[in-house]
């Protein structure tokens, strides 16, 4: 009995001996491919960054079983995370595995939206906006910290600090300056007037972007300036919707000529409604500079918006500046370009407060001291020629960028 429970031990024992044999021949099996002892590698470089392509100049040798095959080798790299990862090396049906080191040492980037800024004393500060991001982390604008020493009642150059630090512990830094300054435009001669600086961050400009197929989608809508854009043949006049003589008050009361009077007429808001255009450039002021207190105007015209974006919200509105007159008008004429420059300025305000883009596109118009260039105004000094259109669809064309 004791003879027959050795024999089936010893022959269990030889069992599981065999079964392992077999589990290390299989393992030995599967592990072939990536056999290290058949090769040799030696890389040019001891870490890469995240997201940077490897390329073959950075393998200096690789040797299989002794034999140099750096030219004929096949290999393969995609990272998924920070620390090591397998860069495979093929040859001769085999592969190997090669830990390579994936680092991340690049900054984040922070951009900012708008530039500098030019800051009215008393005014009040408003943040532009910012977008941060970084090359393993992606979109961390969130994690950006901002430091100021702005003091609005005290003129002086002042700085905003923007700084963010990505899980790798990569920081960077950018700065912005801030103008405070108790010389706004309004105190500026029609000859030095300028709104560059002030509220970039609706100001429109310069881009060279605009490609001519977008201009079908827009809708030119306003007073009596919009509608030399279609007598002139600059647009066709199904994108004109005006009135001669309307203004911010009475667009909101007042018919108006819709795609050049062929679809008839109908209040301009109705208009935005039925049609919801995908841009609309709004030109109103010429009939109010001379005689409509600004701050009744500006409120009127905000109003006008208001309704506009409750039937029509996907509408991207622009908001023109009023163009200037001839030099003869500034003498005696309650219509003048010092009252002109000084409506363009609160409109670039508004559209401040309303995130607006503002088209100054007056200054496309203007000469060396301010007023209408020769040739660009017709005999009445208000409206433009044909010249003055061409020069007003081209700075649209220049300075405003359409996004996709």
């Amino acid at each position: 009995m004791k003879k027959k429970r050795r024999k089936l031990k010893w022959k269990n024992i030889i069992k599981l001996f065999l079964v392992i044999i077999f589990i290390i021949l299989i393992i030995s099996l599967i592990t072939k491919g990536c056999s290290k002892s058949n090769f040799e590698v030696k890389l040019t470089i001891k870490s890469i960054e995240y997201g940077e392509e490897f390329k073959s100049d950075m393998i200096e040798k690789v040797k299989y079983k002794g034999k140099d095959v750096t030219d004929k080798i096949e290999y393969e790299f995609n990272p998924t995370k920070l620390g090591k990862n397998d860069l495979i090396i093929k040859y001769n049906n085999e592969k190997y595995k090669y830990k390579l080191n994936v680092v991340d040492t690049k900054k984040p980037e922070i951009e900012l939206t708008g530039g500098d800024i030019l800051l009215e004393i008393n005014g009040k500060y408003q943040e532009y906006g910012y977008k941060a991001i970084d090359n393993y982390d992606g979109d961390i604008t969130s994690r950006v910290e901002i430091k100021n020493n702005i003091n609005t009642n005290k003129s002086g150059e002042y700085k905003v600090e923007y700084t963010v630090t990505d899980s790798s512990k990569n920081t960077f830094n950018i700065e912005r300056k801030v103008t405070v300054t108790d010389k706004t435009p309004l105190d500026m001669s029609v000859k030095e007037f300028s709104l560059n600086g002030y509220y970039d961050n609706v100001l429109l400009k310069e881009t060279n972007s605009f490609d001519d197929k977008y201009l079908k989608d827009f809708v030119f809508a306003g007073d009596s300036i919009p509608l030399y854009y279609a007598n002139y043949d600059a647009i066709t006049g199904h994108q004109i919707w005006n009135k001669n003589g309307i203004n911010p008050e009475t667009a909101k009361t007042s018919n108006i000529n819709i795609n050049y009077g062929n679809d008839g007429q109908m209040l301009l808001v109705d208009a935005f409604k039925e049609y919801k255009p995908k841009y609309a450039l709004l030109t109103l002021g010429s009939n109010s500079a001379g005689w409509m207190k600004v701050d009744y105007f500006i409120s009127e015209y905000k109003e006008l918006i208001e309704q506009i974006q409750e039937v029509s919200p996907d509408t991207t509105i622009i908001i023109q500046s009023i163009p200037p007159v001839d030099a003869r008008l500034d003498a005696n004429n309650s219509l003048n370009n010092k009252k002109i420059n000084d409506y363009n300025y609160y409109l670039l305000k508004m559209c401040n407060e309303l995130n607006l883009k503002f088209l100054n596109s007056a200054e496309a118009l203007k000469d060396k001291n301010g007023t209408c260039k020769t040739g660009l105004c017709q005999e009445d000094g208000i409206h433009q020629t044909k010249k003055g259109i061409i020069e007003l669809v081209l700075y649209l064309k220049n300075h405003y960028k359409i996004e996709e």
